[in-house]
């Protein structure tokens, strides 16, 4: 099914993404393609659990985007999220550092988020909770 075009140019209230998680000693081992990169492994598959809390806030009409950014920049690789940024203006940004791959390149894009909007930005995962006391005391991070 083709979504309108009118659909996707809408404002969104929340953004959810999916950040980039390397780990390239475990792409070394496991990911081998000829005239690749072996870090260039980004693990794109987001949590599970993010599945029903999107689903919940868009069946109470909260207007809601995710970005897989691991899969965005595989498919194009000139995305600019900050452009992205830019288009949507979302009123909150949900990141998720579910695994410990995820929180350097997450902890990235909470500042960046921070520097191109006025936003409240929320982290969640399980490195999230187990590393919650030191991803608070980060300025940007809110919640």
């Amino acid at each position: 099914m083709l979504i309108p075009y009118k659909i996707l140019m809408q404002k969104i209230d929340i953004l959810y993404i999916h950040p980039l998680g390397e780990n390239p000693s475990f792409a070394k081992k496991h990911f081998n393609k000829e005239n690749k990169n072996n870090a260039e492994h980004f693990f794109g598959f987001i949590p599970m659990g993010i599945i029903g809390v999107i689903n919940n806030l868009i069946k109470n009409n909260i207007k809601v985007k995710g970005i897989n950014l691991p899969l965005k920049k595989r498919v194009n690789p000139s995305f600019s999220l900050e452009n992205c940024l830019k288009f949507y203006k979302p009123k909150i940004i949900i990141i998720d550092m579910h695994w410990y791959v995820h929180i350097k390149n997450g902890i990235e894009i909470v500042k960046q988020c921070k520097e191109a909007l006025d936003c409240k930005i929320i982290v969640g995962g399980i490195s999230a909770t187990t590393f919650q006391e030191q991803l608070l005391n980060i300025k940007e991070i809110d919640y």
